[in-house]
């Protein structure tokens, strides 16, 4: 048996899809798809985490994750429901983020 010390020691695991031990959710909020490697594989598995009535919020903080460059990945398992801008202060200054509602199609 092998032991070792990790006192003290902070281990970060990044993962760039969904991982297959993740349950499925009747609300699942995603808001980091700035922040991961791969966020279009996060995307395309989405849906498995989802309860069949369940839904999806979308935060996007830029421009490359808009409604429709997120249909076009997620319309095939989650439907559409709406759109809002929501403003917010950051160290950049005022900015504005995209809020998406999502519905899984069953």
């Amino acid at each position: 048996m092998i032991e070792d010390d990790l006192t003290g020691v902070l281990v970060v695991i990044v993962f760039t899809w969904v991982a297959n031990e993740v349950d499925v959710h009747d609300l699942v909020l995603i808001s980091h798809l700035d922040r991961v490697q791969n966020a279009k594989a996060w995307l395309v598995r989405l849906w498995e985490v989802v309860n069949p009535r369940g839904v999806v919020v979308i935060v996007s903080k830029d421009e490359v994750w808009t409604k429709d460059s997120l249909d076009a990945v997620l319309s095939n398992r989650l439907r559409f429901v709406g759109e809002q801008d929501l403003p917010y202060t950051d160290s950049k200054g005022q900015r504005t983020a995209s809020v998406t509602l999502w519905k899984r199609v069953e």
